[in-house]
């Protein structure tokens, strides 16, 4: 290892061009040039550290104690004297000695200090304020029909009462990660029978997860502390420790919420407090929870209209055919041309389930034939017709929002995407435009 530091560092006969291994080259060489009173034994185990902490930059071979002692035979006194003299230091979250540039900051007191004072923080809310869980796919039942079921997912102690999703929310459902130390689900009270689904995930135990959390929400708290602000050394040493304990916590996320090691339960706001799910690979209890929430979702096959934030080219598209469905809807096609996205969403949603065809009440005219809105013939579909029509028989009492319509479209057992319940909306106020007033 000495030969080697000899060779490519001390006499510069490779150059490194990239800005981050450059510096770290640099100072390595630059610690060990003006280092002095070293023995034969030190200077040699130190440049041993040097080329592994180089070698580490692309790799996973690290200056660990167990590496040295084969590359150096009893090297713990050597070591312990190195340290002593601020050359190198030992990153025990890494398990590995460093060429220490040195700070002025004892990193391990502040670390310590900032340890005592998150450990008094409740860990629901440390959690959510260190690592927010991204949204889940309901993978088999995405598939199955057509459209993704997307899941948010949220920390929760067990027994704290909760609320369903609001129906125009962009998630289907949420998942409650259960991280207090009550074993019982979240209760919700009192959901209507259209909320969206919640579901409990209750894990066996919490230990690696709230030790994890805690070790980020340290480090983190270290870092934001005043005196680390002009310290570069400190600052790195403190950046470093952060993404090895970031990434610490993930896997322990995975391991403590894996789709086996927890209950799964669908709350449903009785008194029963919920439904067990069955356990099994990746999303599976999402999408049975899925299933049971969304039985009576219409299969719609484009995806550009089926979809919950439409892109510019598709928010454009379906306005020429909103346009279209209102200015031609008695003309085939609603007089649309060529092979643009709003002629693939008409014959996808509008021809294809029947909505838009032949008008029943002026005969078959083969030359000039009309067309009208209607019933769906198709049978995936004729669910959310029935909601839409049950909506508009509401009006006969009292007036209707149309955010009520959307809402009940939008929420279980229906589930529609927000990007095409407009389009059913104009066909369902175009088919009874002699029954209802907007």
């Amino acid at each position: 290892m000495e030969a080697v530091y000899d060779y490519f560092v001390a006499s510069g006969a490779l150059s490194v061009r990239a800005s981050g291994r450059s510096s770290r080259w640099t100072e390595i060489a630059t610690r060990l040039r003006d280092a002095h009173g070293l023995s034969a034994r030190q200077r040699r185990l130190a440049k041993t550290i040097a080329v592994l902490n180089l070698v580490a930059t692309s790799g996973t071979l690290r200056a660990s104690p167990k590496i040295l002692g084969l590359a150096e035979g009893d090297a713990g006194e050597a070591l312990a004297q190195l340290e002593a003299a601020g050359l190198v230091t030992y990153r025990s979250f890494a398990d590995e000695y460093r060429i220490w540039q040195g700070t002025d900051i004892d990193i391990a007191d502040l670390l310590d200090a900032a340890h005592h004072h998150v450990k008094r923080q409740d860990l629901v809310e440390l959690l959510a304020a260190v690592e927010s869980p991204p949204p889940v796919v309901a993978a088999r039942h995405s598939a199955e029909h057509h459209l993704l079921r997307v899941f948010a997912q949220r920390y929760a102690a067990g027994g704290e009462p909760v609320e369903p999703l609001d129906a125009f929310s962009p998630y289907d459902g949420e998942v409650l990660l259960c991280v207090g130390p009550d074993p019982a689900a979240p209760e919700m009270h009192r959901s209507p029978a259209a909320a969206k689904p919640a579901v409990a995930a209750i894990p066996d135990g919490v230990g690696a997860l709230e030790s994890a959390a805690r070790e980020v929400a340290a480090v983190r708290m270290a870092l934001d502390d005043p005196s680390v602000a002009d310290d570069r050394v400190a600052r790195r040493e403190l950046g470093e420790r952060l993404a090895q304990s970031r990434t610490e916590l993930g896997c322990a996320v995975a391991s403590t919420f894996g789709a086996r090691t927890c209950r799964w339960v669908l709350l449903n706001g009785g008194a029963g407090g919920g439904r067990e799910l069955t356990a099994g690979r990746g999303s599976a209890p999402l999408s049975e929870a899925a299933d049971t929430a969304y039985p009576d979702t219409p299969t719609i096959r484009n995806e550009m209209l089926n979809r919950t934030d439409l892109t510019s080219q598709g928010a454009k598209a379906r306005r020429l055919l909103i346009e279209a469905m209102i200015e031609q809807g008695d003309r085939a096609g609603l007089g649309l041309d060529g092979h643009g996205p709003e002629v693939a969403m008409y014959r996808a949603f509008l021809l294809r389930t029947g909505l838009h065809g032949p008008d029943a009440d002026n005969g078959p005219d083969a030359r000039n034939e009309t067309m009208a809105f209607r019933r769906p013939s198709d049978p995936s579909l004729q669910p959310a017709w029935d909601v839409l029509v049950e909506e508009f028989n509401r009006a006969a009492d009292r007036r209707v929002n149309l955010a009520d319509v959307y809402a009940a479209l939008l929420s279980p057992p229906i589930g529609m995407r927000a990007g095409v319940v407009p389009v059913l909306v104009v066909a369902g106020l175009l088919a009874f435009s002699y029954e209802v007033a907007v």
